[in-house]
This record gives C-alpha cells, structure tokens and sequence, in this order.
C-alpha cells in the first residue's frame, strides 16, 4: 500500500515454482525461459498492457480486485511474473557454473557487455529509422516495443537489462574473490538480511521521504547520497547484528512460519 512498485509477491510467486525446477536439466531450464518469453510476447499483442494504468501518474488502478490484482502480479506490473520467470531460470542455470574461474567470469562478463551494447544499439537504430515517418502517438507505441523501457519488459530490454546485470554480477563475483575476509564480511551480512533490508527501506527510506515531504522531487546527487548513507548504515547495523544473531528479524520469523 506504501510502495506499488513492490517485487514481494513476484518473488513469491517466483519461489514456488523454482522449487519445482531448482534441480531441473539445463535444456528444462531453458525451455521453461523461452516459453514464459514467448507467453509475455503473445500477451502483449493480444491484451492491452496499459489496461489499469495511468502512465503519466504511474498509479495503478483496480489492484484491489482479483482480476487486476491477478493482470498486475502476472503481466503488466511494475514487475510481474511475465516474463521476470523466464529470467530467474537463467539466473539459476547461470548459478550453476563455475564462477570460482577467472576464465568463465570473464567469459560471461564479455558476454554480458556485448550482449546490452548489441540491443542497446539496434533499439537505438531502429528507433531512429522510424522517427521521421510515424506520428508522435506512433513513436510512443514503436519505443515501448522497441524501446529499453522496463515497462513494459520488451525482448530488447530483457537483452539489455539482462546483458548488464549478468556483467555486474561477474564483477561482483570478481571482487568477493580478491577482496579480504573481513571486507567481504562487510557486504556479505547485509545480504544475508535481504529480506529485513528491503521492508526496511521501504519504511524508512521511502516511507521517510513521504513524511517529510521529499517525494519525486529529489535530485539526483540527493538520491545517491540518501541511498549511500542508508547502506552504510546497512552495513554497519548488519554486521553488528550478525555478531550476535545467527537469523536476522523477518528471516527468523520466515522459518518459523514455514516450519
């Protein structure tokens, strides 16, 4: 109710049916990623993806129904099961490979960087082409299809934002290997309280910008500088906390729900 860009219930959803496909073949893994791409595609031509929307305002109405709330959690959310699935499974086939190598690092960071340059160019490309011959209300229709928008979540952009985010993952990786144990330490316990952090910080980053007035019309400088504070408060909470405690609060209570 706070926050309707929230990836909880996608996540959830996503949960459930890794468990079923965690320890699935490769080639299993792969189908399931191109069929839920192919779903979303098929979808986006056959139901409108602006359906509840008010993109000018980014609000999101009927989420309270069962028929929006269901169009919301799977295809036209700010992010949705469609196609973020397809996603996860290669996140899973990619956790699957020795990234202790340099070599496949480095191998899948080229290929991570080549993968987003290549759609980030021909979007650019073919938008450029078809600028001068459609109207203005066309070009808005050929940039969400063309485009490297996340909404809606377009083969383009799936390249893109996938090809970097494979990237700067390998560079992490790279990092957490050269870096000393008790840097990584430092990163590491905040990670381990993902779940706490991200309720966290919509109460407290944003629900703190909310209450104070600062929403939407933060600089840019001011963002990185909230956000760079909020971590290193993070950090140092985290692994105070980790010192003591082996689970941190809502993970705690996760398992004991589920057990």
């Amino acid at each position: 109710m706070l926050w309707p860009g929230d990836i909880l219930r996608v996540y959830g959803v996503a949960y459930i049916i890794a468990s079923y496909l965690a320890l699935s073949r490769n080639r299993i893994l792969f189908a399931w990623a191109f069929g839920v791409f192919s779903v979303f595609l098929v979808a986006v031509f056959t139901i409108d993806f602006g359906t509840n929307w008010d993109f000018e305002t980014l609000e999101y109405a009927n989420l309270w129904t069962v028929r929006g709330g269901l169009l919301n959690l799977f295809y036209n959310g700010f992010r949705a099961a469609l196609p973020w699935l397809g996603m996860m499974f290669l996140g899973i086939w990619i956790g699957r490979c020795d990234l202790k190598s340099s070599r496949v690092r480095l191998t899948f960071f080229a290929a991570g960087i080549a993968l987003w340059m290549v759609a980030e160019s021909i979007s650019f490309g073919l938008l450029s082409a078809v600028e001068a011959s459609v109207t203005a209300a066309e070009m808005e229709d050929m940039v969400a299809i063309l485009g490297t928008d996340s909404l809606p979540p377009m083969p383009l952009f799936l390249c893109s934002a996938g090809g970097l985010a494979i990237a700067l993952i390998m560079l992490c990786t790279d990092l957490g290997e050269r870096l000393s144990a008790g840097t990584t330490r430092w990163l590491a316990n905040p990670g381990q309280l993902a779940f706490t952090w991200y309720i966290a910080h919509i109460f407290v980053v944003i629900g703190g910008g909310v209450a104070t007035g600062f929403r939407g019309d933060v600089s840019v400088a001011g963002a990185w500088i909230v956000s760079g504070m909020f971590f290193l408060l993070m950090c140092i909470i985290s692994v105070w906390y980790r010192s003591y405690q082996k689970s941190s609060p809502l993970e705690w209570v996760m398992r004991k729900l589920a057990g």
